[in-house]
């Protein structure tokens, strides 16, 4: 193998990796909506929507010129938008460290797609980065406050999550290649619906009504993020996950944590001691052997 093949191999992992690495700090504008007054869990719905519309005319342009729009996958694309917003309100319903180990069980569920689904045993190299990412999560967020046994709504919402992310991203891997965009769309577009029905259901639990002054308030902090990370964050998450197993996919996207537990050790009085360092390396040392391993075969 050519080493440009081998490059080319691994720049889906490694633009993963980093996309995901940047939605580590999405905490830290969140956190300044929620203090504009955008509350109640409608910030979420706001950002998938508003991305939806944002990219909705370019996908109108392809349709009128007769190119594919790939909007046809609903039930694939709204897993994983659906599995987006389920862990970004599980924030809201039950304590961080339970939401992030819940969710980021996401790796033992790809690897099991992988195992079950399509009789792939896992390599050496995957095991061991399998084995690295939970140890790493464990120390980070798990040691202190034991096994989250999903109990709370949002305990729930964190593990359903991870796993409708996983298998929407599972799904859209073995499926025919299709066109990103169109895929991306229908990923806000799905998350835009799950996220208006969890308000429906579940708003009074996620905080205080929307109100008018809220809104207006959080306006433009609200476009903002949502050009940044629903949009030009997300691209790289979406393009890698029609060209990565199951798998791999879900330890990568573990870059979140380590990006979000230093930001916040960084911005905030969080501790950052040799618990977490041990654990940061850990899931970075994970991150680093799915990049540099290439499978033999991509399925």
């Amino acid at each position: 193998m050519s080493l440009r093949a081998t490059a080319e191999g691994r720049l889906p992992a490694l633009i993963v990796f980093g996309s995901a690495a940047f939605w580590g700090i999405y905490w830290l504008p969140q956190r300044h909506l929620a203090e504009a007054g955008l509350t109640g869990g409608w910030a979420t719905f706001g950002q998938f929507f508003l991305a939806a519309l944002v990219l909705a005319p370019a996908i109108a342009w392809r349709w009128l010129r007769g190119q594919p729009s790939n909007l046809g996958r609903v039930f694939d694309t709204t897993l994983i938008g659906g599995g987006l917003v389920l862990y970004a309100n599980s924030l809201l319903l039950t304590s961080v460290a339970n939401a992030l180990l819940l969710f980021y069980l996401a790796p033992a569920w790809g690897t099991l797609l992988e195992l079950g689904v399509q009789r792939r045993r896992p390599s050496l190299a995957r095991l061991v980065a399998l084995a690295m990412s939970l140890a790493g999560l464990w120390i980070v967020v798990g040691e202190e406050h034991g096994v989250p046994w999903p109990q709370a709504v949002g305990d729930w919402c964190g593990l359903l999550a991870g796993m409708a992310l996983v298998y929407g991203q599972f799904r859209v891997r073995t499926a025919p290649k299709g066109d990103d965009l169109g895929i991306l769309v229908g990923v806000l577009a799905g998350g835009s619906v799950i996220a208006l029905l969890f308000v429906a259901a579940f708003g009074d639990r996620l905080g205080p009504p929307l109100t008018a002054a809220g809104l207006t308030a959080a306006w433009p902090a609200l476009v903002l993020i949502t050009i940044a990370f629903h949009v030009l964050g997300n691209v790289g998450l979406v393009w890698g996950a029609s060209r990565l197993d199951a798998g791999r996919y879900a330890i990568l996207i573990l870059g979140d944590v380590i990006v979000g537990v230093a930001s916040a050790a960084l911005l905030t009085a969080e501790p950052f001691g040799w618990r977490e360092a041990t654990g940061w390396a850990l899931i970075v040392g994970a991150g680093s052997l799915e990049i540099l391993v290439r499978p033999k075969a991509t399925g």
